[in-house]
C-alpha cells in the first residue's frame, strides 16, 4: 500500500472514528455515488443497508464524510437521512428462503461546495463499525468495519461527469 494510502485510511479512521462513535452490528453494505452541478459542486448519494434482526444501534443521522484531495482530508461534511425504507426480500429464483432476513436501507445525500480541477483525484468517503454478525466468510464480523466511497477523477473534473449507479438491490442470498 502506498504512503498516502495508508495516511488516508488512518486519516478517516481516526476522524471519522471520533464523529462517530456508536457501535453497530448491522451494516449489510451500501454503494456511493456523485452527480456534478454545473456550478463545480457535486451532489454526493450514498445508500447503506443493514441487517434488522442485529439488534445494533440505528443508522447514523448525521453521517460524516470525509473529502480528501489526493490523500490528503480536506474538509468534512455531514448528511441526515433522506429516506428510510425496508426492503422486499429477493432471492434467485432457483432458490427458496423460509424466513429471509430483513433488510433496511437508509439513503443520505448532500451537496459540496464547490471543487476546484484539481491535479489528484477527490475521494468522499464514510466509514462505519461493524459488519452484522451473521456473516459467516469474514472472522469476527463485528470487529470489522465498512467503508464506502467514491473517486472523483482529474478527468471526470474537468468534463463535470457522473459516477456510474446501481439501479437494483441485488438478491439477498445467492
Amino acid at each position: 500500500m502506498t504512503r498516502i494510502g495508508t495516511l488516508f485510511l488512518i486519516t478517516i479512521s481516526i476522524i471519522l472514528g471520533v464523529a462517530n462513535s456508536l457501535h453497530a452490528k448491522h451494516i449489510i453494505g451500501g454503494d456511493m455515488y456523485y452527480e456534478c452541478n454545473s456550478d463545480g459542486s457535486y451532489t454526493i448519494t450514498m445508500t447503506v443497508y443493514r441487517d434488522m434482526a442485529s439488534g445494533g444501534a440505528p443508522f447514523d443521522s448525521p453521517a460524516y464524510f470525509g473529502t480528501f484531495d489526493g490523500g490528503f482530508l480536506t474538509r468534512l461534511d455531514s448528511a441526515y437521512i433522506d429516506s428510510r425504507t425496508t426492503v422486499p426480500p429477493n432471492t434467485l429464483e432457483c432458490f427458496s428462503v423460509s424466513n429471509p432476513p430483513q433488510v433496511e436501507k437508509a439513503v443520505y445525500s448532500f451537496r459540496t461546495p464547490v471543487l476546484p480541477v484539481s491535479s489528484n483525484d477527490y475521494t468522499i468517503a464514510y466509514q462505519r463499525c461493524c459488519r452484522n454478525e451473521t456473516i459467516n466468510n469474514i472472522f469476527n464480523p463485528g470487529d470489522s468495519g465498512a467503508t464506502f466511497s467514491v473517486v472523483i477523477t482529474r478527468e471526470a473534473q474537468e468534463i463535470c461527469n457522473d459516477s456510474p449507479v446501481f439501479e437494483a438491490f441485488p438478491p439477498l442470498i445467492i
